[in-house]
């Protein structure tokens, strides 16, 4: 993010999620790697990209059925394998999930740098448009460790505007072995989770959940904490 956006973003009206507008991105991994099988949510052996779709679609089906949500949520999936792809905040209702087919390396450094800058860029449309910037929750689905970096400095960034009260930051890995990489590029270990422990609806509940409890001053809630 430049200088000038992070100078601009302490100037950004923000407020809790009781605002009309409620962000979430997912940034999701479409490198080489997610074409391998995996045991699912489901518990059903299949591709992990196959798996992280139709969690997708199972969350935004979660967001539909939200009478607080679903016309709060405005929804975007930034999708990173060969290149990186933002389809762009939209209404649940409207938006078309991308192809997320596996190719190429993990630009996840990059991803995250788009992370926090789309963040700015809504946060600044709303203003624009006469309302006030609700925080945006971050949920980051990846099976590895980026191909571009080492990661720990784009996560310390997005957790500095978790600590600003500007966004809420959640890791989702495949299996164990991806709460551990998660972990160690700095992501908080009550902030990761995988895919085969905890429901795609449990994953966006605690993610608005949290940016409340953030926004009012108190600490985002933890896998397994009562909501």
């Amino acid at each position: 993010m430049s200088t000038k956006a992070t100078t601009l973003l302490e100037d950004i009206r923000y407020a809790s999620t009781s605002n009309k507008r409620i962000p979430v991105l997912f940034a999701v991994d479409c490198s080489s790697s997610m074409s391998e099988q995996a045991i699912d949510g489901e518990g059903v052996r299949r591709a992990k990209s196959d798996g992280v779709r139709r969690g997708l679609q199972d969350g935004l089906a979660y967001l539909q059925n939200a009478a607080d949500l679903r016309y709060a949520a405005r929804v975007g999936v930034l999708a990173f394998g060969d290149d990186v792809q933002f389809t762009g905040f939209q209404d649940v209702d409207e938006l078309q999930l991308p192809s997320l087919a596996p190719r190429g390396a993990t630009p996840m450094c990059e991803a995250l740098r788009q992370a926090a800058e789309e963040t700015f860029l809504h946060a600044v449309k709303l203003n624009d448009d006469g309302q006030t910037a609700s925080m945006t929750t971050i949920v980051v689905v990846t099976d590895g460790a980026p191909t571009d970096g080492d990661g720990r400095a784009e996560v310390a960034r997005l957790l500095d505007l978790q600590h600003a009260k500007r966004c809420v930051v959640w890791a989702v890995g495949i299996d164990s072995s991806d709460r551990t990489r998660l972990e160690a590029l700095g992501f908080p270990a009550s902030q990761v989770v995988t895919v085969q422990e905890t429901s795609w609806a449990s994953i966006i509940e605690l993610g608005t959940a949290s940016a409340t409890a953030i926004a009012r001053g108190q600490q985002p809630f933890g896998v397994g904490e009562a909501l």
